[in-house]
């Protein structure tokens, strides 16, 4: 956090190495967790390619930022994102019916809980820090993370559905009907919506 130019209490700092050695435990489990379902399945195939698309959009955006404001678009991403983890969990949780496979999202949940909440708090503490012109650009930093966030990583679903047996012209007809105009204006309107809410604001519109 010394590498930004703001001001953060001590606590904040001991908050922000608690969530690195949190994300640390997750990587760790996440890889063990693999790990154990893939030998289990006898599973040899990896999709970690077709599961980079959010992460190649992410590295794009940044690119194209002026170094000057590469610091507010960082902390925009990262609380999108940690934002959106913690909807997306709640979201599946909810569907979720064995409850050994519940209990581990939920304990997941209470971690994500935790950063989503202090992203938010190290929005309104960088927020009143801002001269008015970088407020104006923060809202926009925002508002193209969250529309990043919301777009569908296809090329999973392209490649789960081509596994099944599903062809080329099938897998474009699922996909153009799933995610359609209107999927993509709801997504960002709740993401907006979320925002507006946290009495900082921001007044994040769609345009």
């Amino acid at each position: 956090m010394g590498e930004y130019p703001y001001h953060f209490t001590d606590e904040m700092k001991c908050d922000a190495l608690k969530i690195y050695t949190d994300e640390g435990s997750h990587a760790y489990f996440s890889a063990k967790l693999e790990h154990e379902i893939r030998e289990c399945y006898g599973l040899t195939l990896k999709i970690d390619s077709f599961a980079n698309e959010y992460f190649e959009s992410l590295e794009d955006h940044l690119n194209g930022i002026p170094s000057c404001r590469k610091d507010l678009a960082i902390l925009s991403v990262v609380i999108v994102a940690e934002s959106a983890i913690l909807s997306d969990l709640f979201s599946k949780m909810k569907r979720i019916v064995y409850e050994a496979i519940r209990q581990i999202i939920k304990l997941h949940l209470m971690d994500e809980a935790f950063h989503a909440n202090y992203y938010m708090q190290i929005l309104k503490h960088v927020w009143v820090q801002l001269q008015n012109k970088d407020k104006i650009v923060m809202r926009k930093l925002i508002k193209d993370a969250v529309r990043i966030s919301c777009r569908p990583r296809t090329k999973v679903f392209e490649f789960s559905l081509t596994t099944l047996g599903f062809d080329t012209f099938t897998i474009n007809e699922i996909l153009s009907q799933t995610f359609d105009e209107s999927y993509h204006r709801i997504r960002d309107k709740q993401r907006f919506k979320s925002f507006n809410s946290k009495k900082i604001m921001l007044g994040l519109v769609l345009v």
